[in-house]
């Protein structure tokens, strides 16, 4: 599927597909909301945590760093939460 410039093609996708997507992603959280919701509370505390820390401690430029690594760290957290919805769509129940 590469062009003539070798580069992969990009598949287009309607304006409405990015509300589709979070439909779903609402569908899954009321499907299994004890552990998504758990998972989501725990790691938005975790973040809370480090970052009022950072601050009480007067390293409030640290702050800024975890949030740039965040881009990085974010996408491996969220496979829990990717995973579940792999269950959800085979038809299993994440625990």
């Amino acid at each position: 599927m590469a062009s003539s410039s070798g580069l992969p093609g990009v598949k287009s996708i309607s304006a409405g597909a990015p509300f589709r997507w979070l439909g779903g992603a609402w569908r899954d959280l009321w499907r299994a909301w004890p552990p998504l919701l758990t998972y989501g509370v725990a790691l938005s505390a975790f973040s809370l945590w480090i970052s009022l820390s950072f601050l009480a401690t007067g390293g409030a430029f640290w702050v800024f760093a975890l949030t740039c690594g965040f881009v990085f760290v974010a996408p491996m957290l969220a496979m829990g939460l990717y995973e579940a919805g792999a269950l959800l769509a085979r038809g299993e129940r994440p625990t």
